[in-house]
C-alpha cells in the first residue's frame, strides 16, 4: 500500500519542466498556425481569390432568384391573358412579381458590375483572373491543411489537459483515504471509468449510425435540405459530441489504469476485484430491500390492525348507544309495574 501511495503521488512529478515546456510549445504552435492562417486570408491572392469566390457564388444565387421570379410572372401573366385581363387579386398578384423581378435584375447588375472591378484587380495582381484562382486555390488547401494541423494540436492539448486532470483528481483522493482503502478506491475507479466508456461508445455508435440512415436518405433524394438537412447537422454535431467525450474519457481511463496497475496487479485483477466489489454492493443492496420491505410490511399490518380496532371500537359503541335506551325503557316498565301493585291501580 505504502508503493501505491508513492505511485499516486508520484503522478504529479510527470508534470515536470519537459511536460510543461511541451504543453507551451504546443500552445505556441496552435497561436502561430492560427496567425498564418490569417495571413493568408489577408494576403492580396487571399483577399482578392475570397473576393471573386463569394461574389461568383452570391451571383449563382442572385441568377437562381431571378429565374424563378420571372418564372412565376410569365405563369401569372399567361393566367391573365386567358382571362382577357388581370384584376383584383391576379393583379396585384402581378405587380408584386414584377416588383420583385426588377429587384433581383437591379441586385443582379449591381453584382455583376462589382465583380467586374474585382476580376480587373484580380489581373493586375495575378497576371490573369484564372490565374489568380488557382492562386487561391491553392493557398485555400494550404489553408485548410494548417487549419487540420491546427484541430489536431487542439486535440492533443486538450487530451493533456484531460489527463492533468485526472492525475490531480487520483492524486487529491488517495491522499483523503487511509492506505488500507487506497487500492479498493482504484478498483473502484476502474470499473466505474471503464463502464462509463463502454456506456459512451455505445452511444456513439448508435449515433454514427443514425447518421449515416440520414446521409443515405439524403443521397437516395439527390441532396439534403429543409428538415432532412437540418436532422444530418444535428446528428453531425451529437457524433462530434460524443467523439470528443470518448477522446476524455478514454484519456482520463488510461490514467486511472496506469496508476493503478503502477501500484500492483494487472487491469484484469483490477477488473475482477471491481465485480467482485459491485457484487458485495448489490448482494447489500438487496439486503437493504429486504429490510425496508419487511419495515413497510409491519408498518402496513400496524395501520390494518389499528383500523381494525378502531372499527371494533366503533360497533361496540354503536351497540352500547342502541341497547341504552332499551334498557332505560324496561326499567320504567318495571317501576311503573311495581307501583300500581303498590297503591291498587
Amino acid at each position: 500500500m505504502a508503493r501505491e501511495f508513492g505511485v499516486s503521488f508520484a503522478l504529479g512529478a510527470t508534470l515536470d519542466s519537459s511536460y510543461g515546456s511541451a504543453f507551451k510549445a504546443a500552445t505556441g504552435q496552435v497561436r502561430g498556425i492560427t496567425q498564418a492562417i490569417r495571413d493568408m486570408e489577408q494576403s492580396p491572392v487571399g483577399r482578392l481569390g475570397s473576393s471573386l469566390v463569394n461574389q461568383q457564388k452570391a451571383i449563382r444565387g442572385t441568377r437562381a432568384e431571378l429565374d424563378r421570379a420571372r418564372g412565376v410572372l410569365d405563369t401569372l401573366r399567361a393566367q391573365a391573358d386567358a382571362a382577357g385581363g388581370a384584376s383584383g387579386r391576379l393583379a396585384i398578384q402581378i405587380r408584386q412579381a414584377e416588383t420583385e423581378v426588377s429587384g433581383l435584375t437591379s441586385r443582379l447588375e449591381r453584382q455583376n458590375a462589382a465583380f467586374a472591378e474585382t476580376r480587373a484587380r484580380a489581373a493586375t495582381a495575378g497576371g490573369s483572373v484564372q490565374g489568380l484562382i488557382n492562386q487561391y486555390r491553392q493557398l485555400r488547401g494550404e489553408i485548410e491543411s494548417q487549419r487540420t494541423t491546427k484541430a489536431r494540436v487542439e486535440s492533443g492539448l486538450e487530451i493533456a489537459r484531460a489527463e492533468d486532470s485526472q492525475r490531480t483528481v487520483l492524486r487529491d483522493t488517495l491522499a483523503a483515504k487511509p492506505k488500507e482503502q487506497r487500492r479498493s478506491v482504484m478498483v473502484t475507479m476502474v470499473g466505474e471509468q471503464s463502464a462509463a466508456l463502454k456506456g459512451l461508445g455505445t452511444q456513439l455508435r448508435t449515433a454514427q449510425q443514425q447518421l449515416a440512415t440520414l446521409r443515405a436518405r439524403a443521397d437516395a433524394a439527390g441532396g439534403a435540405s429543409g428538415i432532412l438537412a437540418r436532422q444530418i447537422r444535428q446528428a453531425e454535431d451529437s457524433v462530434n459530441v460524443l467523439n470528443r467525450q470518448v477522446r476524455l474519457s478514454g484519456a482520463a481511463f488510461r490514467e486511472t489504469v496506469a496508476a493503478a496497475t503502477g501500484a500492483g496487479g494487472s487491469i484484469r485483477e483490477l477488473s475482477r476485484e471491481y465485480r467482485g466489489l459491485a457484487e458485495n454492493a448489490a448482494r447489500a443492496q438487496r439486503i437493504q430491500q429486504a429490510v425496508q420491505a419487511n419495515r413497510q410490511r409491519r408498518d402496513t399490518l400496524r395501520s390494518q390492525r389499528d383500523e381494525l380496532k378502531g372499527r371494533l371500537m366503533g360497533t361496540a359503541a354503536q351497540a352500547a348507544t342502541v341497547a341504552m335506551p332499551v334498557k332505560l325503557a324496561v326499567d320504567y316498565e318495571s317501576s311503573m309495574a311495581d307501583v300500581k301493585k303498590s297503591h291498587g291501580f
